[in-house]
């Protein structure tokens, strides 16, 4: 796990569970399917017809059941954008009401690093004219930061609807 700002951190869903220990001063991102599918008891893949199926929200908890896979897959249905738009502001209400974050994946090198990313270029603490240059200046704060294809195509894809129009910030 890194901070890769004040109070925000990221890395491997291996260590969620003993944070989880801890909810009163953490609260958590969630992108492996693997464990997203494990919080909704689907021991035997996921349930498409659930309204869960690829995003969920508690008050301390988001999760995406997101697979490290072609750009489409991140945007599911059409809204992946949508999507990303609510996990960025969960992670800002939960740092404004002074709550530790924990973004995870399976590996932490390309979904929750990805997200890190997005959010301190949206609030202004890495570059925003692209997501190249965001990813420079981003790799000082968390070294191994190893986006996936399609993470990499779906934030190029989508880097200046985040940036573009903030006011889910």
């Amino acid at each position: 796990m890194i901070e890769v700002m004040p109070d925000l951190y990221v890395g491997q869903v291996v260590e969620l569970p003993k944070l989880l220990q801890n909810v009163s001063l953490w609260n958590f991102v969630n992108l492996s399917s693997v464990w997203h599918r494990q919080y909704h008891n689907w021991d035997h893949g996921s349930d498409s017809t659930s309204k869960c199926y690829v995003f969920h929200e508690d008050s301390g908890f988001v999760s995406l059941n997101w697979v490290d896979g072609p750009a489409r897959y991140f945007d599911y249905q059409g809204e992946g954008v949508q999507r990303v738009e609510k996990v960025l502001r969960f992670i800002k209400t939960s740092l404004n009401i002074g709550k530790k974050v924990f973004i995870c994946c399976d590996q932490g090198q390309s979904r929750s690093p990805s997200v890190a990313l997005l959010y301190m270029a949206v609030t202004g603490r890495l570059r925003k004219d692209t997501y190249q240059n965001a990813q420079v200046e981003f790799l000082f704060h968390y070294p191994p930061y190893k986006p996936g294809e399609g993470m990499k195509e779906f934030l190029e894809k989508n880097w200046y609807n985040f940036i573009g129009d903030q006011m889910y910030l």
